[in-house]
């Protein structure tokens, strides 16, 4: 039997607790990794073409962000769905695994830019954007043809 990997089937992938756990060991590795080779201080903040840096330890901050986000943040995204009449553990997770991502490209860029690899975290934030929109909008679609389709055959 083949299976077909549609867009709902890829948002059920995407927000599950799996893809959740290989984000969340990314960035804890990642750290781990970069830990030792980084300089005392590394970027975490860029205004106005400054930099502002912090001790290199708070590389262990984004697998940190990735559980915060999934296990209390997660709740509130639910909370704010359920309120606006639309609803779904689906989106909630997708939402909570999409800012873990963000998180793992944080890292990865802060990591890149102290090794002088990239110079503008815009771009990064703007891909990220985009194919969270994209995949969100399909999955949103999909559901809700999916949903009309129960609707219908009731």
């Amino acid at each position: 039997m083949k299976k077909k990997l549609d867009s709902v089937s890829f948002l059920y992938i995407w927000g599950g607790n799996v893809t959740w756990g290989i984000i969340t060991i990314a960035c804890l590795l990642i750290a781990i990794i970069a830990f030792p080779k980084l300089p005392a201080q590394i970027p975490v903040q860029w205004n106005n073409g400054v930099v502002n840096s912090v001790n290199k330890k708070f590389i262990y901050a984004y697998p940190i962000i990735c559980v915060v986000f999934r296990f209390i943040l997660r709740s509130f995204i639910c909370r704010w769905l359920q309120i606006r009449a639309f609803y779904s553990y689906t989106i909630a997770d997708y939402l909570t695994n999409f800012l873990c991502f963000v998180a793992l490209s944080v890292e990865v860029f802060s990591i890149f830019f102290v090794y002088n690899i990239v110079k503008n975290v815009t771009v990064i934030f703007f891909i990220d954007t985009c194919v969270f929109i994209i995949l969100l909008l399909i999955g949103w679609n999909k559901i809700y043809q999916k949903n009309k389709q129960l609707s219908k055959n009731e």
